[in-house]
């Protein structure tokens, strides 16, 4: 089982798994879209770009922030002559894995558990 600071190493380092669908996952309000997107590690798939944090931030306005957006494919890519991206390693913005997980599914009980299908 992974855990959430593992999601979010994941997602400052470009390996979250292929078809990864947990972007609104958060701890204290900043989501794993969030931090992939300060890395420039979102897939060229990604379609969440309206998803706000906590701050009120769309993942496309903290892409375009550390020089990646939508234009891209979420991808890092230079920045124009004379721009300058943030780097993501501020304190301002690194979440608190220890805090309370956001947006979790709650887990199911044995009653919900489906029963296995018989071949």
């Amino acid at each position: 089982m992974t855990t959430v600071s593992e999601l979010f190493a994941m997602a400052q380092n470009g390996t979250l798994p292929q078809g990864f669908k947990l972007w609104k996952l958060s701890v204290n309000g900043e989501t794993i879209a969030h931090e992939a997107a300060r890395h420039g590690h979102l897939p060229e798939d990604f379609k969440h770009w309206s998803l706000s944090n906590e701050a009120g931030k769309t993942v496309a306005e903290v892409a375009a922030e550390y020089g990646s957006s939508p234009q891209n494919g979420g991808q890092a890519k230079p920045l124009a002559a004379g721009a300058e991206a943030k780097t993501p390693q501020s304190a301002s913005h690194a979440p608190n894995l220890a805090a309370p997980v956001q947006n979790a599914p709650a887990p199911l009980s044995a009653a919900e558990i489906p029963a296995p299908k018989m071949a």
